[in-house]
């Protein structure tokens, strides 16, 4: 005869899938530029060139979030 009986020993937690912290996003800033003489171009580029690759590097970061969560979930 065969008896069953109650096991003593806690059953380990189930765990979740785990949650991807992205970085707090802000919008991109769009420079407000004033042309007036030709000198104000190079500023106006130099400042478009700047906002562009601050905004760049959020996205960027994103997609490198995204591979590394990717590549552990592989």
């Amino acid at each position: 005869m065969l008896s069953a009986a109650c096991s003593t020993v806690p059953e380990p937690p189930q765990t979740s899938p785990a949650q991807v912290i992205y970085p707090m996003l802000t919008p991109c800033h769009k420079p407000l530029l004033n042309i007036q003489v030709n000198e104000d171009f190079a500023y106006a580029l130099e400042t478009t060139e700047l906002a562009r690759a601050l905004c760049a590097a959020k996205v960027d970061s994103i997609i490198q979030i995204q591979e590394q969560h990717n590549e552990k979930a592989r």
